[in-house]
């Protein structure tokens, strides 16, 4: 699992004075701004230095001020590019892994070059000496210095993170590219139709079953009775046969035309992250979330996506950052969780959900509890009813929120709640934030419960929990403390059958609602 915080100055339109701060983990990290605010080169950032990474992966970790070394920069034509253009000033990279840290500084030369001056690591924020007063010993990550044996096994693993993520811009196409083979880090044009084409028809038949699995997968969210999707006979163009009608790739939707590009090529890359440009991009409300949540069940940690819909953000991200241009230079902060909830509705754009079938609401804990009910929802075929709102825990969850709870009710009648009772055993009574929640929803009509068993990952089936977090976890019973990060959780719900939770309190209330 990934947790690091990211520290970037001088970078594009990120100066010294202002940043680039965040932490990349696993699960959804989603950056909300308008155009040009600079959400987009957070997500370039570690497609162009895919180079630096490299180097470090390499095994050179200590770069001297005095050697300093040449570096190159993914996809930038002029490496002058990447600097922050209004200082002549160093771009700085450090990041942070609990007490493990790693820096490193790039220069701008006149010449037009880039020099990596300086890349060391710190141990609780002390930094290391240049070689030869260190040696690493390469085969159990570890460096020996003065201060001691220091495991850089989490630093060497990010950045083979990193270098394994793919980048995936806000142009999505497959056909009318001629025969280009790359845009960034996707397969384009008669090049991916080629490739395409070879994972399907080819001899390998892992590859064929993960095409017919993608295939499946597309078919379920676009809720198709058939689908089949083939290269035509000159490898120009893909044939689709959808519910026994047959369409070249340019006679549909460009909403499947993403779908098929995206999910084919994360398929093919099995990716670390995917680092997604405008994910709503031609996509209507009720398929945003599926399109992003799908997408994420071929990376290995997660997504990370620039958007202009803060609705989105927070209704499937586990992190979320806002991005604003100042003058010459971008800010990037925290965006607050716990947001005015009719604020929340008109970003949500509900009245638009109405008209593409949404009639009701759920009220959920939190952002992770968002993506696992719409996998419990999509197997009983209720997901399109609904939108899933987060609730954002204690903040929301007592007796003083009648007013903003109330707000829904403006919207629609059909309002449902289900909350964790954080019960630690059966004879336990539901905390009192809690029993005043379920009063505020009583007097308000709403139907709401508290769970039986203390959360909803106490309902989750023990094979899924391996197959998703591996052998050393297991099911929880009712009343444990769940051992891993919430963020898995609508993975393990997606690898479950609903038959798994029958005769459950959970399964009766969303069969009811």
């Amino acid at each position: 699992m990934v947790d690091a915080k990211f520290t970037i100055r001088n970078y594009r339109c990120f100066s010294d004075e202002h940043p680039l701060e965040f932490t990349l983990r696993d699960g959804f990290t989603a950056f909300v701004g308008p155009n040009n605010s600079g959400k987009s080169f957070i997500l370039k950032f570690f497609y162009e230095f895919r180079p630096v990474w490299k180097i470090f992966l390499g095994g050179d970790l200590f770069i001297s001020p005095t050697a300093p070394r040449a570096v190159d920069f993914l996809g930038v034509r002029e490496k002058t590019d990447v600097f922050y253009r209004f200082n002549n000033r160093d771009l700085k990279v450090e990041i942070e892994m609990n007490n493990l840290g790693f820096y490193f500084s790039i220069t701008p030369t006149n010449t037009g070059q880039a020099l990596l001056k300086k890349a060391t690591l710190t141990w609780r924020k002390k930094e290391l000496l240049f070689l030869p007063h260190v040696s690493i010993d390469w085969d159990n990550k570890i460096v020996i210095s003065s201060e001691g044996k220091i495991d850089i096994k989490p630093l060497l693993d990010l950045f083979d993170v990193l270098i394994s993520s793919i980048y995936i811009p806000a142009f999505r196409n497959v056909v009318n590219i001629g025969a280009n083979e790359f845009y960034y880090d996707i397969h384009i044009g008669e090049a991916f139709i080629r490739t395409f084409s070879q994972w399907k028809l080819g001899d390998s038949t892992l590859k064929s079953q993960k095409i017919l699995e993608v295939t499946e997968d597309i078919k379920n969210l676009f809720d198709y009775k058939n689908l089949e999707i083939n290269p035509s006979d000159d490898r120009k163009n893909i044939i689709l046969r959808i519910d026994d009608k047959v369409y070249k790739l340019n006679e549909v939707g460009s909403g499947i035309i993403q779908f098929i590009l995206v999910f084919m090529n994360a398929a093919i890359k099995q990716p670390s992250f995917i680092l997604i440009d405008e994910p709503e991009l031609n996509l209507h409300p009720a398929l945003q979330l599926k399109f992003l949540t799908s997408l994420a069940s071929y990376t290995k940690n997660g997504i990370l996506f620039a958007t202009h819909s803060i609705g989105l953000a927070r209704s499937v991200a586990d992190r979320i950052y806002s991005v604003v241009k100042k003058g010459n230079y971008s800010i990037v902060s925290s965006l607050e969780r716990t947001p005015h909830y009719s604020e929340l509705l008109g970003e949500l754009s509900f009245s638009l959900y109405q008209e593409l079938g949404v009639r009701k609401i759920l009220l959920v804990e939190g952002p992770s509890e968002v993506k696992t009910f719409h996998q419990f929802l999509r197997q009983i075929k209720k997901d399109k009813e609904f939108i899933v709102i987060p609730l954002g825990g204690n903040s929301m969850i007592n007796g003083k929120s009648a007013y903003e709870i109330g707000e829904f009710k403006r919207i629609t009648n059909e309002i449902y709640c289900w909350i964790d009772s954080e019960k630690s055993s059966k004879e336990d009574e539901l905390p009192k934030n809690r029993k005043e929640f379920l009063e505020v929803c009583k007097d308000l009509k709403i139907k709401a419960v508290a769970s039986e068993r203390r959360a909803i990952e106490n309902y989750f089936s023990d094979s899924a929990i391996k197959k998703v977090l591996g052998n050393n976890y297991g099911a929880l019973g009712e009343y444990n403390k769940a051992n891993w990060p919430k963020e898995k959780n609508w993975l393990i719900a997606q690898n479950m059958s609903f038959d798994e939770i029958k005769n459950t309190d959970l399964s009766k209330f969303l069969q009811e609602i």
